[in-house]
């Protein structure tokens, strides 16, 4: 086309083919094209010119990754449902997780942005927001790993050329909260108000074996009498017993392969887990849930213990043993977990090398830095608990 014939817009600039300057109530410009992927034809707009190059560049690179324009054109949030979509068939409480995450991004300020669009500052920004608004750093690491996993996803659905989420949480402030661990001493104290106590002597043993297994509470729900072998003393850890907000149960097997372990009871800690299920006061369930029954701990209704109830109970005894021990009691977020937290506190400051004490709290991973001790196995762990149960009880 000779020069003279080119099209220009109002200020002489030549127009390339596709551009054209709109004049009347918006003034601006427009990019006309066939998108090569979806093959229809797609219009653009800028306020100038260079805004509308600086996306014809965009649409360029993305021909060249074979990515559509178009697709890019998705919701932010619609990405995420999406993906979350594909993750119903996982644990109740995975997907009670990925429930949440969604519904706060619905009522994010980014929720409606096509994912082409969503830029790391935005989400970096979004997350600084929540953590000011009191969402801790350990539940936006939460919506930060379903947030990554649905932009990868787009990624390998050709709807963006690069994740806007791969980044780090390394920007926001730590308000993770230090876990309490009993110390020794007030072990034994707490442990003897509730075996001396009217109101919580028939539960003392729950807490002493949470304390001294280490077990989480769903797994501790979950215990059958098949699991327990009081002549070896050992107890078999491999599912947890949970409940949904409908109030039904439901057996599940561990996150991990690491959840799998067995795990060593003192001379001391069998004779009271006897004592506990021969006791008259001793109340069974013979409830079968999931194809699993002969559950060993239940509520005064018959029922499977569940971790919700039992967190209620445990909040009444520790209020009642700080409003009887006021100059020793037990912080306010001292939790069923905490009793974990106690135990694993306990075996690592006894002696227990890093790779047993791993296995006996059913941890997956340990810091890199420790995975150098020798590996661990079963009998080995069993023996060093063994040993350090010698030194703190008998």
């Amino acid at each position: 086309m000779p020069k003279s014939s080119r099209r220009k817009d109002s200020k002489g600039r030549v127009l390339k083919t596709g551009e054209s300057e709109r004049k009347g109530s918006y003034v601006g410009y427009q990019y006309r094209f066939t998108d090569p992927i979806t093959q229809k034809r797609v219009t653009i707009y800028a306020k100038t010119l260079n805004e509308l190059r600086e996306k014809e560049k965009e649409i360029d690179s993305l021909k060249t990754m074979g990515i559509s324009y178009t697709s890019g054109n998705t919701s932010f949030l619609a990405i995420v449902e999406q993906y979350v979509e594909t993750k119903r068939n996982r644990r109740y409480s995975t997907v009670k997780n990925y429930q949440y995450v969604v519904r706060k991004i619905s009522n994010s300020p980014i929720a409606s942005l096509p994912i082409r669009e969503l830029k790391r500052s935005q989400l970096k920004n979004w997350y600084l927001e929540l953590q000011n608004n009191g969402v801790s750093t350990g539940t936006i690491s939460v919506i930060h790993n379903v947030v990554r996993g649905a932009c990868q996803a787009a990624m390998d659905d050709l709807l963006i050329p690069y994740s806007p989420a791969m980044f780090s949480l390394s920007f926001l402030k730590n308000t993770a909260k230090s876990k309490p661990a009993m110390l020794p001493d007030q072990q034994k104290r707490f442990l003897d108000f509730l075996y001396t106590s009217k109101r919580w002597r028939k539960r003392a043993f729950i807490i002493e074996l949470l304390l001294f297994t280490g077990m989480r509470i769903s797994e501790l729900c979950g215990l059958r009498f098949e699991d327990v072998d009081f002549k070896t003393q050992k107890l078999s850890i491999n599912h947890q017993l949970q409940k949904k907000d409908d109030g039904s149960y439901y057996v599940s097997q561990p996150k991990t392969e690491a959840g799998n372990r067995i795990i060593f009871m003192s001379d001391k800690l069998c004779a009271h887990f006897q004592e506990f299920i021969h006791s008259p006061d001793y109340v069974k369930t013979d409830m079968v849930i999931d194809g699993y029954g002969g559950f060993i701990f239940a509520t005064g209704s018959h029922k499977p213990l569940s971790r919700g109830y039992a967190g209620e109970l445990f909040a009444e005894m520790v209020n009642d043993y700080n409003s009887n021990h006021p100059s020793d009691s037990l912080p306010l977020n001292f939790t069923l977990h905490s009793l974990r937290h106690t135990f694993i506190t306990n075996i690592v400051n006894g002696g227990v090398s890093v790779k047993s004490a791993q296995y006996l709290a059913g941890h997956s991973n340990a810091q890199v830095t420790l995975d150098v001790y020798a590996d661990s196995n079963v009998q080995q762990a069993c023996d060093e608990l063994s040993s350090l149960y010698r030194k703190l009880l008998d």
